[in-house]
C-alpha cells in the first residue's frame, strides 16, 4: 500500500501554507473544492501548489489559469487534485458556466 509521505497544499507564501490533502494519505487519493472569482472581470488566477514537510515548504508546480472574465464571485471553478498510486499529481479545473476544463500535470510528489 502506498502513502503520501509529505501534504500537498497551496503555498501563498514562505511562512504561508493551506493543507489540501494531508501526509499520509492512502493512495490513490483526490480533493475537490469549489470557489469563485474575487474580482470583477478577473482574467486569471495563479495557483501556486507545494508539498509540507516538517516547517519548510518544497514547491510543486506554479499554475496560471486563464479563465472567462465576468462579475466578482459569479463563477464557479471547481479544483479537483489527484495523486495516482504511482504518485503522481493531476490538477483538474472546471468551470461549468462556461465549458472550460484543463487539466495539468502529471506533477511527482513524495
Amino acid at each position: 500500500m502506498s502513502r503520501l509521505e509529505h501534504a500537498i497544499g497551496i503555498a501563498t507564501s514562505a511562512e504561508s501554507f493551506t493543507e489540501l490533502i494531508p501526509a499520509g494519505r492512502e493512495l490513490p487519493t483526490a480533493f475537490a473544492q469549489s470557489f469563485s472569482n474575487a474580482e470583477n472581470d478577473q482574467r486569471s488566477i495563479w495557483l501556486k501548489l507545494a508539498q509540507r514537510r516538517y516547517v519548510e515548504t518544497e514547491p510543486l508546480t506554479d499554475l496560471t489559469i486563464n479563465i472567462p472574465p465576468r462579475p466578482k464571485g459569479t463563477l464557479n471553478i471547481t479544483l479537483t487534485l489527484t495523486v495516482s498510486a504511482e504518485k503522481e499529481l493531476r490538477v483538474q479545473v472546471a468551470i461549468p458556466e462556461s465549458d472550460f476544463a484543463a487539466e495539468y500535470g502529471p506533477f511527482p510528489v513524495r
